[in-house]
């Protein structure tokens, strides 16, 4: 069984977005070496909204990995940079990378809202949006 593990966020600003753009490039390097993990796609929909999707061989890989290093220090600055932080994690029998249709779906049905310095105001409502 594989782990999904699925990060949707929006930079509140694009004075943020190069300081983003050099922080995800290096958590993206690190994950490359880290044991267990199978792949990662990302996306940008509309705005300044980023996607990052990554499968994991199973969930004690994605968790032994997660707040490590490079990663750990990127999400502490996301918090101020963005104004919307949702995730959503599930099992799946393959290792292919769910459709982004599918991905979408999972963070309507299950999402995890993270806290932010600036919320929008969709966050503060618990809304989750999925542009």
């Amino acid at each position: 069984m594989a782990f999904v593990a699925l990060t949707r966020i929006r930079l509140r600003s694009s004075d943020f977005l190069l300081p983003f753009m050099l922080h995800a490039g290096r958590a993206l390097r690190f994950l490359q070496h880290a044991p267990g993990w199978l792949m990662t796609q990302t996306r940008k929909t509309q705005g300044l909204t980023f996607w990052f999707m990554s499968v994991w061989e199973d969930a004690s890989a994605q968790q032994a990995h997660r707040g490590v290093g490079g990663p750990l220090i990127d999400l502490r600055k996301f918090r101020y940079w963005c104004d919307e932080i949702a995730t959503a994690e599930w099992t799946q029998a393959s290792t292919e990378p769910p459709s982004w249709e599918e991905a979408e779906e999972r963070l309507r049905s299950s999402a995890r809202l993270h806290r932010v310095e600036h919320p929008s105001a969709a966050q503060r409502a618990w809304i989750i949006s999925t542009d």
